[in-house]
């Protein structure tokens, strides 16, 4: 609630406060662990292994490093 009366009131006087936004916040908030194990029990199919899609993130970045 915090984060959004700061980001209603940034707009407001039009200024922006930099890392202070309701999404950001609630991001925080909410946790994104994934357990790999859960979504094989699940049916979840893997479509690449660790090996291609390394590889493949490679030829995105040019094969000039991974960013």
């Amino acid at each position: 609630m915090a984060a959004s009366t700061i980001h209603l009131f940034g707009k407001v006087i039009g200024k922006s406060f930099d890392g202070i936004h309701p999404d950001r916040v609630k991001k925080l908030m909410v946790s994104t662990n994934i357990n790999g194990q859960k979504l094989l029990n699940h049916g979840y199919k893997m479509e690449y292994s660790l090996e291609e899609a390394i590889s493949d993130w490679w030829n995105d970045c040019n094969q000039k490093g991974l960013y």
